[in-house]
């Protein structure tokens, strides 16, 4: 998580055997520059959270989704029928098609 709070100057240092990646996805790294010359300029800026900051952060990312209110089918409701563009929908686990 630390890695996102300041993505331009870990993401060339990035090890996705340290990070916890599954092996078969360890093999090929793309080239990092291009996609560095095309991060957000709010991603650029480096994040400041404290650890109390970053703690929270952390229990709403892995808690958050069981928020009662964040039941599928509750927000199934919000999905469109469909999209200007016309593209197929994506499909919702939970949600009748």
């Amino acid at each position: 998580m630390w890695f996102h709070l300041n993505a331009a100057e870990r993401a060339p240092r990035y090890d996705p055997i340290e990070a916890g990646v599954d092996e078969d996805l360890t093999y090929v790294l793309g080239p990092i520059e291009p996609v560095l010359k095309r991060l957000s300029p709010l991603l650029k800026r480096p994040v400041k959270l404290t650890d109390a900051e970053f703690d929270d952060l952390i229990a709403f990312l892995r808690e958050g989704i069981f928020d009662p209110r964040a039941l599928p089918k509750k927000l199934c409701k919000l999905i469109p029928p469909r999209v200007p563009s016309g593209k197929p929908l994506l499909k919702f686990e939970g949600c009748p098609q």
